[in-house]
């Protein structure tokens, strides 16, 4: 009846066995696969309550199910590459929704996926679009290209910056402004977070005329990673083992230059071992890539 009570006939007459509830969704629901969805928690109500009205025939209840929407009127139009800074990524994120202001708003704010972490790329595809917007009670044209990512936006540190950064620790380190020169070609610039960049100097080793520098990366004083720069004092500022050289000996005011070879490697202002032409093992101080001092 107009109440939703549910009765049954029998020979003796009516006999009620049960009322109609309602239910009332903030969004339209969309039919999947026989079923209606829809993202929104429903308002339970009884016939004749409020808003939800009185039970009519058969016919118009099926005819006011929603039906989905096959006019093609609601688009995104999907960006190549979308750039989220928050936690998540949604549909309003990804592209150009073309609808009206309500659907618009209600698609706007429907949750795609997490976002991902900085440097990684997530696909966006249509049909995963498409399945979100459905389980909101819309049904949506999706037009993307191929390849279309979302992901974290994010800054680049140069590593021109860390690299000077790290050349500058270690000159402290040795004490001297010798030239100092990257190792290979490095690892490229540092994708970080968004936010005030500081590079903090955590560890500074030396191996001969090898310089490891470890370097923390810090967005607004949070640490977001740590890089291994690794230097070689330039040729014009070591000498090699095995390396024919200049031996400068002072002794009382005397200065006597002779030749001599390197037993050991260093680089300017360290001590190393060379045997001169006369047989002699002496250690000096590296002055360039040519001379030993040694003072007697």
């Amino acid at each position: 009846d107009l109440a939703g009570d549910v009765s049954a006939v029998l020979p003796g007459g009516h006999t009620v066995c049960g009322q109609i509830v309602l239910a009332s969704f903030s969004s339209k629901p969309a039919m999947d696969r026989g079923f209606l969805v829809t993202l929104g928690r429903a308002k339970i109500g009884n016939p004749g309550e409020g808003l939800f009205g009185v039970i009519r025939s058969s016919s118009e209840v099926a005819a006011a199910i929603p039906q989905p929407d096959s006019s093609g009127k609601i688009t995104i139009v999907v960006h190549k590459t979308s750039e989220v800074d928050g936690d998540t990524v949604t549909l309003g994120d990804l592209g150009d929704i073309q609808a009206d202001a309500r659907d618009r708003q209600t698609l706007s704010g429907l949750v795609f996926c997490s976002t991902p972490p900085v440097g990684v790329d997530m696909a966006v595809t249509a049909n995963r679009v498409q399945t979100i917007a459905k389980r909101a009670g819309i049904d949506v044209q999706v037009q993307i290209d191929g390849g279309s990512v979302v992901r974290r936006k994010f800054q680049a540190v140069k590593q021109e910056d860390i690299v000077d950064a790290a050349i500058e620790a270690a000159q402290g380190k040795i004490g001297a402004a010798v030239p100092l020169e990257l190792v290979g070609q490095g690892q490229g610039d540092f994708k970080a977070p968004p936010g005030k960049v500081s590079l903090n100097v955590r560890d500074v080793s030396e191996n001969g005329a090898q310089i490891t520098v470890t370097i923390d990366v810090l967005v607004d004083g949070k640490l977001v990673n740590g890089r291994s720069v690794e230097l070689e004092v330039g040729a014009s500022a070591r000498v090699r083992a095995g390396q024919v050289v200049k031996v400068i000996m002072k002794t009382a005011g005397v200065t006597v230059q002779v030749s001599g070879k390197t037993q050991t490697g260093g680089m300017v202002g360290q001590t190393i071992t060379v045997v001169t032409d006369t047989g002699g093992v002496l250690s000096g101080v590296v002055l360039d890539s040519e001379t030993v001092e040694v003072k007697i």
